[in-house]
């Protein structure tokens, strides 16, 4: 969270865009595994740990993009539903797998679920949905 802080502190930085270093990942969320795993007090951490960082995403008073190149599941394609803009490559895979396991995110508001984003709309199924843009043709 301290590279939230210094983005929003910073007068220099205009815009940040959230992107993978990777281009078949933009993020895979958490390990499902782990969720199985976690005891009530560890569960109540992690999630005081994400609605922080959800937080600053939601209040930042600078743009937010998202680049989503690859696969966005689960806490990563939460992530990305929270940035201002989302921008969808035509490799980008989106879904919420942890349905399949009754756990329903609950650190995106449905409204969020629409909004402004160029590319594929997300899926609340617990299969990726993949990019449905036209292709472009060659010059």
């Amino acid at each position: 969270m301290g590279a939230l802080d210094a983005f929003e502190h910073d007068a220099r930085v205009r815009v940040l865009v959230l992107a993978s270093a990777l281009e078949r990942y933009f993020s895979a969320g958490a390990d499902l595994q782990t969720f199985r795993e976690l005891g009530e007090k560890d569960m109540d951490r992690w999630c005081e740990l994400v609605h922080g960082i959800v937080g600053k995403l939601r209040h930042s008073t600078k743009p937010i993009l998202a680049a989503i190149s690859g696969v966005a599941v689960g806490g990563g394609l939460e992530m990305a539903l929270h940035c201002d803009v989302r921008f969808a490559a035509r490799n980008a895979r989106l879904g919420q797998p942890e349905i399949n396991i009754n756990f329903i995110p609950r650190s995106v508001p449905p409204r969020r679920w629409s909004g402004s984003s160029v590319g594929p709309p997300p899926c609340a199924t617990s299969t990726t949905a993949r990019s449905s843009m036209p292709r472009r043709r060659k010059r």
